[in-house]
């Protein structure tokens, strides 16, 4: 799907919908595609799964999640919330005919996260972090063994006791609370999601 977007001779048009099935058996892959085509969002997830390997045959998106499950080749169906943990190629779908879409800036698939894996649940933060800056973007990790809270400032109820050497992601988002940044960072541990607040002062950017 990262390849068929990225791909200037795909385009949207429903009427021709299966152009795009047509292109990618004919080149073998969305990327290698060098011809006008059109797809519409349910046609495309086809197209990726031709160039892996296997048909699905024609759907909608009405009965899109039912014909994909029964091809074996994909998690059994189930609801979406906010707090789902998505990976990068899960396939969401409305429930009734609408849209459809791949993830492809989820989190990276491993034998951790397989299908044989547990279900990861997700906490986050009860506050919002308020500011934003590029500057404090990028992978840290704790210096000692820290508290993850609900909020910037110790006086926020703590959400996890992270150990030391622990890796966290910020994605640029924080807040300030005497002074002290405090990072609104992600990290999965110990089987959970976490998403909330950690001092600056115990975080280690690598």
């Amino acid at each position: 799907m990262s390849d068929a977007c990225a791909n200037d001779h795909i385009g949207y048009d429903q009427s021709n919908r299966y152009g795009v099935i047509k292109m990618v058996r004919k080149y073998g892959s969305m990327k290698a595609i060098k011809e006008k085509t059109e797809a519409d969002c349910s046609s495309l997830v086809r197209g990726c799964c031709i160039q892996n390997g296997f048909d699905p045959g024609d759907f909608a998106t009405s009965g899109e999640a039912a014909k994909l499950e029964a091809t074996g080749k994909f998690e059994k169906r189930q609801s979406v919330s906010a707090n789902t943990v998505l990976y990068n190629g899960d396939v969401l779908v409305t429930k009734t005919s609408g849209h459809t879409v791949i993830v492809v800036s989820g989190n990276s698939r491993s034998a951790s996260n397989s299908q044989s894996a547990a279900p990861v649940t997700s906490k986050t933060a009860k506050s919002s972090a308020q500011k934003k800056s590029s500057a404090v973007a990028g992978t840290y990790k704790t210096s000692t063994d820290c508290y993850m809270r609900n909020g910037a400032g110790k006086q926020n109820t703590s959400m996890v006791v992270l150990e030391q050497g622990t890796e966290v992601k910020c994605y640029g988002y924080y807040s300030e609370y005497q002074g002290v940044k405090w990072l609104y960072v992600q990290v999965t541990y110990r089987g959970v999601k976490y998403t909330g607040f950690v001092s600056e002062r115990v975080l280690n950017k690598q």
